[in-house]
């Protein structure tokens, strides 16, 4: 029964929540969504317990798109360790999770940030790339707008070509130098930078080939 297993969820035996998530899994419930998600956190005398957090993980990919909202407040979290297995989870799940997890790119930690713009990009939905291109446009953090910008060469979408040739300008080379190989990511496309030794990389004109549109210039 549901009440049992999740009473069984807060046992004092490890091996008992371990069991009570599986079970609650299986059942596939949105009532027991939070508590799996408070097992997210799941300690015993010798701190977190690997196979409890696991169970309540997998049961959570299993409930759904119940699991997204409560698993994005866990990633604006505090703790790393639970933020890390709540983004695996939300990446499990797949698509469901792209809108929630872009509403928490604009928090103000930028390990939040960062965390999210890499969860997007393991997810490989476009609806991402739209979000993505604002944060490589705008983040006041170079990290996570180069970050973006890989996100962007992951999910591999010719809609990420123009986003990604914008980056070409921003003052921190790593970030243009990430865009650049986003864009090599994106099949069909090859990049010419036409650079000399007096013109900087980041000043140099930029030509983009592409199979389907042909050839492109940017300077």
């Amino acid at each position: 029964m549901l009440w049992w297993a999740l009473r069984q969820l807060r046992s004092g035996k490890p091996e008992k929540r371990e069991q009570a998530a599986v079970k609650l899994g299986n059942r596939r419930k949105e009532r027991s969504v939070q508590a799996l998600v408070e097992r997210l956190d799941d300690r015993g005398k010798v701190g977190l317990k690997r196979e409890v957090r696991d169970a309540a993980a997998e049961a959570l990919i299993k409930i759904g798109e119940a699991s997204v909202k409560p698993l994005v407040e866990v990633v604006e979290g505090q703790d790393r360790t639970v933020r890390k297995l709540a983004a695996e989870t939300l990446e499990q799940i797949g698509s469901a999770a792209v809108l929630p997890l872009a509403e928490a790119l604009d928090d103000q930690d930028q390990d939040v940030r960062r965390i999210v713009v890499r969860t997007l990009g393991r997810i490989k939905d476009e609806v991402a790339i739209e979000p993505l291109a604002a944060i490589l446009t705008a983040d006041m953090e170079a990290d996570v707008r180069k970050m973006a910008a890989a996100a962007l060469g992951t999910i591999r979408s010719p809609e990420s070509i123009q986003p990604l040739i914008k980056a070409f300008r921003d003052e921190v080379e790593k970030v243009m130098l990430e865009a650049v190989a986003a864009l090599g990511q994106i099949g069909g496309l090859r990049l010419q930078i036409i650079s000399s030794a007096t013109t900087p990389l980041c000043c140099a004109p930029i030509r983009v080939h592409w199979a389907v549109s042909g050839r492109h210039s940017f300077r």
